[in-house]
């Protein structure tokens, strides 16, 4: 028997729908569980409450609290069996030993949304030994075998092209997935049950059972198929041991969090003040040299000044003396160019690619670059044609006027000469990215130099020097600690991203803590392209040897008459392709 199945429900399982307090925790009143779309062989079942919806090809609405939900004419009639939501644990108990239940994303929500909704328990890949087969899995205390479409997806092909949602998965197949209430706002699209959920839900499992038959192919090429099922038998097990330990979290200790953002704040200040004591100015943005920009009419026809220019000279604390314009103690012929008056200003200690710039220019040679694809946006998705002339354009634009054009250019196989302008360094970039482009594969290209060097994030040595060499510099190596104390900080309570990452902001921790004290810890297993764990609200712990790193890992604790082990791997990764 092969069953494949999907929820709609009002939301997902977090701290709106779960009571984290209750021991074990449960669903709050707020879930509802809509409707429940379950097809085997060929024959669907549909478990929701209220009067049977004809799905025969003709128009159908509904209104509920005011709001009309409705699916158009014209859709493809489905026949299917009509069951209230009571009646679906009776149908998990009439489904057969060992058969394969299908559906995307149900180890981390639609078993558990089941089990804390009817009490039907379950359990993934049970028996773990070495050598046990795969489909060692248990719903309502019957044998079956879950084949979880989005775990396998993943499994297959981490660096699927377009990811592994279902909308990608079923795209081209005979059944797609439709658009679904995109007139709403998105966190009120499932607020309510209607005929168009109900086809919504249909199509999504017959879409799945598509993507089922797609994934059976793909393990067949080269001849793998029953190769692959250790990895997908290991892979399912993580994906479970994650939405358990996702759901259990972490207790998190409030109070140290306040008093660490109070010392953090502190230890910022003491360095901010004394770097920005040394930065040099910094070129002003465009819009800030515009209010220092005179107005073009400056004078009346009868030689007074205008009302323009004395509003100008009123706005940046000027005053304007016969035909002198005084401004911060200098005096200015009228009438006054066209040109700003102020074309730099005061750098601050946030301004990381300027000092680092600046840093370049007093002789620092760093010895680690960030590197980025060019090729790709931030989802690592391919660029368009014309998105692609617009990245290689922003890009030579950007390093031919920094003073990491030097290093930019070199890796990409381009000496600069003596007598080149930053035009003839920005075409020179462009045409390597364009004969760069048309070869297959990415386009790796060097970003902005990093203050740390490899995994343990020691100083650059180069930087060091630097700082030892000159006693005017002593205190650059401050920067590195501002930043990473900042870093923390915005782990605490969120903020911008990693200092000397290429990622986008998180939330922080604070903003996670549920109301039963603990810290939520889900991750994307198989989520890099690598297949390795993306881990999501609590990540990257500084180690307790690094700086503020007791601190941090302070913050995460266990209950009374528990112990906390951690434990990491020497160079695990090394190790293992060492036995390949």
């Amino acid at each position: 028997m092969k069953l494949a199945w999907d929820i709609e429900a009002n939301n997902l399982l977090n701290e709106e729908t779960i009571d984290y307090t209750s021991v074990p925790y449960k669903l709050k009143p707020n879930f509802k569980m809509h409707v429940i779309t379950a097809i085997v062989d060929g024959r669907v079942f549909c478990f929701y409450d209220g009067p049977t919806i004809v799905l025969d090809g003709s128009r159908k609405a509904s209104v509920v609290d005011g709001v009309e939900y409705v699916l158009e004419e014209g859709y493809e009639p489905i026949p299917y069996v009509h069951r209230p939501l009571s009646a679906f644990p009776a149908f998990v108990s009439w489904i057969k030993e060992d058969a394969v239940v299908i559906a995307h994303n149900q180890i981390d929500y639609d078993l558990l949304a089941v089990k804390l909704y009817y009490g039907i328990d379950y359990a993934v890949e049970k028996d773990m030994s070495v050598g046990s087969p795969i489909g060692d899995d248990y719903w309502g205390g019957k044998k079956v075998i879950f084949d979880d479409t989005l775990v396998r997806s993943k499994t297959l092909n981490p660096d699927r092209f377009g990811g592994h949602s279902l909308d990608n998965l079923a795209s081209g197949g005979e059944y797609e997935k439709i658009k679904f209430r995109h007139h709403l706002p998105f966190n009120e699209r499932f607020k309510h049950f209607g005929p168009d959920m109900l086809y919504y839900n249909i199509v999504d499992v017959k879409a799945n059972i598509q993507v089922a038959a797609k994934l059976d192919e793909e393990m067949q090429a080269f001849d793998w198929g029953s190769k692959w099922e250790k990895a997908i038998k290991l892979e399912k097990a993580v994906a479970e041991l994650v939405t358990r330990q996702s759901h259990r979290g972490f207790k998190f200790d409030n109070i140290l969090a306040e008093k660490n953002i109070a010392e953090l704040d502190i230890l910022m200040e003491e360095r901010r003040v004394k770097i920005e004591a040394i930065l040099p100015k910094k070129p002003a943005t465009k819009g800030f040299m515009k209010d220092f920009t005179p107005p073009k009419i400056q004078f009346k026809k009868n030689g007074e000044a205008s009302a323009a220019l004395l509003k100008f000279a009123e706005k940046v604390g000027a005053s304007i003396d016969g035909n002198k314009f005084v401004f911060r103690g200098e005096y200015y012929d009228l009438p006054l160019s066209g040109e700003p008056l102020v074309t730099t200003c005061a750098a601050s200690i946030n301004d990381t690619t300027f000092i680092k710039g600046w840093l370049v220019t007093l002789g620092w040679l760093a010895s680690e670059y960030k590197e980025r694809d060019l090729t790709v946006d931030t989802r690592k998705i391919k660029l368009s044609k014309e998105k692609l002339e617009e990245s290689f354009e922003r890009y030579s634009e950007q390093t031919a006027y920094s003073p990491f054009a030097k290093d930019r250019c070199e890796h990409l196989g381009i000496s600069l000469r003596k007598d080149e302008t930053p035009e003839s360094i920005k075409q020179r970039l462009l045409a390597m990215l364009h004969k760069r482009a048309e070869r297959k594969g990415g386009i790796k290209v060097l970003t902005n130099p990093s203050f740390t060097v490899g995994q343990e994030k020691e100083i650059c040595p180069h930087l060091q020097a630097l700082a030892d060499s000159n006693e005017q510099y002593a205190c650059i190596l401050d920067i590195v600690e501002y930043l990473t104390y900042r870093h923390r900080r915005n782990s605490i309570l969120g903020g911008v991203a990693e200092w000397d990452e290429d990622e986008e902001p998180e939330k922080g921790y604070v903003s996670a803590v549920r109301s039963d004290g603990r810290i939520p810890t889900p991750a994307d297993t198989c989520g890099a392209a690598t297949s390795r764990m993306k881990h999501r609200v609590v990540a990257n712990i500084p180690r307790v040897t690094s700086l503020y790193g007791d601190k941090m890992r302070a913050l995460f604790g266990v209950d009374e008459d528990c112990y906390q082990v951690g434990y990491d791997f020497d160079s695990l990764i090394a190790r293992e392709c060492k036995t390949c």
